[in-house]
């Protein structure tokens, strides 16, 4: 017997950790259980830690996946199970763990089982064989013999040692120290005495991903003792998060994973912004020392989902060495992605109510031999659909299938097929029904984000007002030279790290293009003989990167992310100056967004020089002419100029940037929540006339109805 215990609706992970895991992780332990899941002290989960603290082997496997569901790394085991079982041709029992989430996370009942049932499709898209797999979701099927049996594990196991196993705490409600022993009873066969009667001969096999161990080290203590063989389990690691190894992937955190309905362009923007590399801060640095391939997570991810080892090695040496960039291994990996969550699309498109019905219709399963062909459904064009599949796999069953099914069960399908026929008309009103909660739930958020924007912009106006002081004396003292040349030019954009807050990035990214380009051509028509000059990039600001990125690629020296995650102080500006300093250029070029008022943000330029630059602007009759410093101390006093003068600058302007992006994005809400109370306002009346006409309908062919009857 092979057991998939997963669970169904999201991510197996506590919304909040125990105390016991705090504690752990702020000693700089690592933590894994069900629920936590923490790295070290250096942030990696260490696998040979966990094999010895759990009691495991290690076994090397060479899984080549198809098909994906919910995010990458939830359907691990699944597709290990699938393995199994067309190889060995055995029943497969699955449990989707509705109650859990409905005592974890929060849910209501009725949500728990809808998340149950959508969580169904996904792993049926997986491929597996109907005639050998039964999925139950614990609200509809425990009891009877399944309840017998945890009541059985529950006496087996006090509360001491559930507590030394979970870390359950004072705190927790009683439904979740009793739910353990609802995932251990489906290990047992006699849980089921629809598919195994009451035999207790029969053995259990359990892929899981690691963090499950403590479930079944309860389990395997209890088989003996009521008779049954000990469970064994294969345990996967955790699949790497975007952003590296410190975790595994979470549902919660959208950034994190690649969820099988992201789209080729949500695909693409996750692994170019959030994909940890490997590779060097700067392409000079990465072309002579390679990437770091142990903590690549696109290169750990291709060796999961690249099916051609010799196309991934030839990956593997070329990015180690040097010879591919960081962007082109990112581009190889969106490739696999997209083609593998379009094709799971496609197989999940065809998973019809009918189909979940029948796997998890309670029913023996006479048709186990080897014969029997397995249920298919990842081909991009399978011979016949998987709802017609489906229903003939079930016809093939005979009676004995359908006498299964309980009278009400029955009953029940009827009811909604009669349904499904007979009131067709309500199905446009529920979708608009529908839509206009989604709507109502968009409205609600940005009219939220539209305030907190308002609020965060009151307190940037009087900060920015403050560092104008900082900037002027510079300004009045040296002036503003953007026409200044050098052998090397830097350009300093000040973007958001977030979106939704107008076009204010793309206008620092377009002025930004339309500056190199003038320098550039500035250069070009000065026509001195000398070198043209050297261009970069230090990018501050996930948006402007992403966008700069695309065709300034080879000019961006690095970038400058989180600066508004905090409150902005001068010392970090000057942190960054300080690194902007190591650059030896010759000008520095700050664009930014100058807050204007609430409506209005107007794209700016600060030229900023260096020693030397400032020493050749005077012998030219600068501002700096009218200036008269002496002494030996000259060139040390022109340095601490230059250094302050580029870190007020830097901070000015990203005090500017921070309250221009509030006030964008406090527009760019008022916009939308206007937009979305418009197309509210247009789906209310949808509504009420598709309603009405529904109605008049119906009255129509009751009074013609009666008139028949009457005539």
């Amino acid at each position: 017997m092979t057991a998939a215990e997963e669970q169904a609706a999201g991510e197996q992970q506590h919304q909040q950790p125990s105390e016991g895991a705090e504690q752990q992780a702020l000693d700089g332990e690592q933590v894994v259980t069900p629920w936590d899941v923490a790295g070290g002290a250096d942030g990696k989960i260490d696998y040979n830690k966990l094999v010895s603290q759990f009691g495991c082997q290690t076994i090397d496997t060479a899984l080549g996946p198809s098909s994906e569901a919910l995010h990458l790394g939830h359907l691990v085991p699944f597709m290990f199970t699938k393995w199994l079982q067309d190889a060995f041709k055995v029943p497969l029992v699955i449990q989707l763990t509705d109650d859990e989430k409905f005592l974890w996370k929060g849910l209501s009942v009725e949500e728990a089982r809808r998340l149950a049932r959508e969580n169904c499709k996904d792993i049926i898209a997986c491929g597996f064989d109907v005639a050998r797999t039964f999925v139950f979701s614990d609200f509809e099927f425990v009891g009877g013999a399944f309840y017998r049996n945890i009541a059985r594990i529950q006496r087996c196991v006090p509360m001491n040692q559930v507590r030394g196993i979970f870390g359950f705490t004072q705190e927790d409600n009683i439904g979740k120290i009793a739910f353990p022993a609802v995932q251990a009873a489906p290990a047992f066969p006699d849980t089921f005495p629809h598919m195994f009667g009451d035999r207790k001969d029969v053995r259990c096999l359990i892929p899981c991903a690691i963090d499950q161990d403590p479930y079944f080290r309860m389990t395997r203590d209890c088989a003996s003792r009521m008779g049954h063989h000990k469970t064994a389990l294969i345990e996967s690691r955790f699949f790497p998060a975007l952003q590296g190894e410190s975790g595994k992937m979470s549902a919660s955190d959208t950034t994190s994973a690649i969820f099988v309905n992201d789209t080729p362009k949500d695909i693409r923007s996750k692994v170019n912004k959030y994909a940890f590399s490997g590779g060097g801060f700067t392409v000079e640095e990465h072309r002579e020392k390679g990437a770091n391939l142990d903590v690549d997570v696109p290169w750990k991810w291709l060796n999961f989902f690249l099916e051609d080892d010799a196309r991934l090695a030839k990956i593997g040496a070329d990015y180690s060495s040097g010879r591919m960039l960081t962007g082109e291994i990112k581009g190889e990996l969106v490739g696999v992605l997209v083609e593998m969550v379009e094709r799971h699309k496609a197989a999940r498109a065809a998973v019809t109510d009918e189909i979940v019905d029948a796997f998890m219709a309670v029913r023996p399963m006479p048709n186990l031999t080897p014969s029997a062909p397995p249920l298919d459904v990842r081909g991009a064009a399978p011979t016949m659909s998987l709802r017609r599949a489906g229903l003939a796999l079930l016809r093939q069953q005979g009676a004995p299938l359908v006498e299964s099914l309980s009278a009400t069960t029955q009953q029940a399908q009827g009811a909604v097929r009669e349904a499904v026929e007979g009131c067709s008309r309500g199905v446009s009103t529920l979708a608009v029904k529908q839509r206009m909660k989604s709507v109502g739930n968009i409205q609600k958020i940005t009219k939220a984000m539209k305030m907190v924007a308002a609020s965060k912009m009151r307190s940037a106006t009087a900060a920015t007002e403050n560092s104008r002081g900082i900037v002027q004396p510079f300004l009045r003292m040296l002036g503003d030279m953007p026409d200044t040349q050098g052998a090397k030019a830097v350009f300093v954009p000040v973007t958001s790290d977030k979106g939704l807050c107008g076009g204010i990035n793309s206008t620092v990214c377009k002025y930004t293009r339309a500056t190199v380009k003038a320098v550039r051509d500035g250069a070009a028509a000065a026509d001195s003989g000398e070198a043209a000059p050297e261009m970069m990039l230090v990018v501050m600001g996930e948006k402007g990167r992403a966008q700069l990125q695309r065709d300034m690629r080879d000019n961006i020296y690095g970038t400058v992310a989180d600066t508004n995650k905090v409150k902005i102080t001068f010392p970090e500006a000057s942190a960054i100056a300080e690194e902007l300093l190591k650059t030896e250029y010759d000008t520095a070029r700050i664009l930014y967004n100058r807050f204007v008022s609430a409506i209005n943000q107007k794209p700016t330029i600060a030229t900023v020089l260096s020693p030397d630059a400032l020493e050749r602007a005077a012998a030219e009759g600068g501002a700096m002419d009218s200036y008269e410093l002496e002494g030996p101390d000259r060139p040390e006093m022109l340095m601490d100029l230059a250094e302050f003068q580029l870190a007020a600058t830097l901070y000015n302007s990203m005090m500017e940037n921070n309250c221009s992006e509030q006030s964008s994005r406090m527009s760019a809400m008022e916009n939308s929540t206007k937009n979305a109370g418009e197309m509210l306002g247009k789906l209310t009346l949808t509504y009420n006339r598709t309603r009405q006409a529904s109605i008049t309908t119906e009255l129509i062919e009751i009074i013609s109805g009666a008139t028949a009857l009457a005539g």
